[in-house]
């Protein structure tokens, strides 16, 4: 798969979390757009370098309390690929802010659509975040700039 469509600069236009906790009722919560910013940018050359200044996260999600990174950055080659029907985008991190991350890939679904003549990208990242009583799932929708 070509990294064609992917290549240019982004800006992060919402981040919503789903929580798969105990009680399984699937909470969601979409952080307000103020707080959503971040930007990514691929080359021409397939390397991505992303970054999102601040993670201002709702105070729970399910009843739990969800802790995130106050900021997240990375880069590293990416690679575009399908995988059992979905279509995956994968960065290979050379450079992060959180150092667990440098040398392990970071995976994400991706899906694109067209709104009102923008492009939006939506990654939803397979690692899921744990709190409280369940895992958290992200989706953060790009809007191609």
């Amino acid at each position: 798969m070509s990294i064609q469509p992917f290549i240019g600069s982004w800006k992060l236009v919402s981040l919503s979390l789903t929580s798969s906790g105990d009680s399984g009722n699937g909470a969601s919560k979409e952080l307000p757009q103020k707080e959503a910013s971040g930007r990514f940018v691929v080359a021409p050359s397939g390397y991505l370098a992303c970054i999102i200044p601040s993670l201002e996260a709702p105070p729970a999600l399910d009843d739990a309390p969800l802790v995130l990174p106050r900021s997240v950055a990375y880069s590293g080659r990416i690679h575009i690929y399908d995988e059992g029907g979905e279509q995956r985008l994968r960065t290979d991190v050379d450079v992060a802010s959180i150092p667990d991350w440098i040398g392990r890939p970071q995976v994400r679904r991706w899906t694109t659509t067209e709104e009102n003549g923008k492009t939006l990208l939506t990654l939803c990242p397979l690692q899921q975040l744990i709190a409280g009583n369940g895992n958290v799932a992200m989706n953060f929708v790009w809007e191609k700039m």
